[in-house]
């Protein structure tokens, strides 16, 4: 029988929270505790921010992630993931996934076999080096991949001329109008937007500001 989920917008600080898990092996084991804080945003691989992340002090430790947050009635309300720990065990502060997201997720996973991501079909220039290169805000674009919606604008990307010597591509500063600093912002900008949908995309070239018009892709079905 499937969980019958919570869903973010009806979870209140204080509320019960159990946590259901293996943890450091121990099979079938179970925590309880309170939601300490809702809407937190906590580093995720690739550099990019998981939002709207629920912290609970529920014991979770090592074995825990991946199993169920739930609340008193055996709702999900969550999926464990992650802890803040100097010594590696629980000290009072996990973080999980809320259920909208998971179930989210779940779905397209069934339909799809993956997550559909949004994306516009572009490479970036890796952050370290976009800095050394005097680019300190928005993202400097690599390339255009080839037969996406971005490859037939006018974008263009870093690359070296005949004397080896290192051109600056677009620098993309905007989407819809939210300025954009960094890929993580980008990147959570597109998970709220659908694929096929169109976007204005805004990029500094020199002096000038460009807009320009494109749809979304599934960026990870290139």
């Amino acid at each position: 029988m499937p969980f019958e989920i919570v869903h973010l917008t009806d979870l209140i600080v204080g509320q019960k929270a159990i946590a259901i898990g293996n943890p450091y092996g121990l099979d079938h084991s179970l925590s309880k505790g309170v939601i300490s804080a809702l809407g937190r945003q906590v580093p995720g691989i690739g550099g990019v921010t998981i939002r709207n992340m629920i912290q609970t002090d529920t014991p979770i430790n090592p074995g825990n992630s991946g199993g169920p947050l739930l609340n008193s009635s055996g709702q999900l309300i969550g999926l464990n993931t992650m802890i803040y720990s100097r010594s590696g065990s629980s000290a009072g502060i996990g973080f999980a996934v809320p259920a909208d997201d998971i179930q989210r997720m779940v779905s397209q996973i069934i339909q799809h076999g993956r997550v559909v991501l949004s994306g516009i079909g572009i490479q970036s220039v890796a952050p370290n080096i976009a800095q050394r290169l005097g680019v300190r805000k928005g993202i400097l674009i690599a390339e255009v991949l080839p037969n996406t919606p971005a490859s037939h604008l006018p974008l263009q990307g870093t690359h070296r001329d005949a004397w080896g010597r290192v051109v600056l591509g677009d620098i993309i500063v905007a989407l819809n109008g939210h300025a954009v600093e960094n890929y993580d912002a980008l990147y959570n900008l597109l998970t709220e937007i659908k694929v096929g949908e169109k976007v204005t995309v805004s990029v500094q070239r020199g002096n000038k500001q460009i807009d320009v018009a494109m749809k979304t892709i599934d960026i990870a079905g290139v």
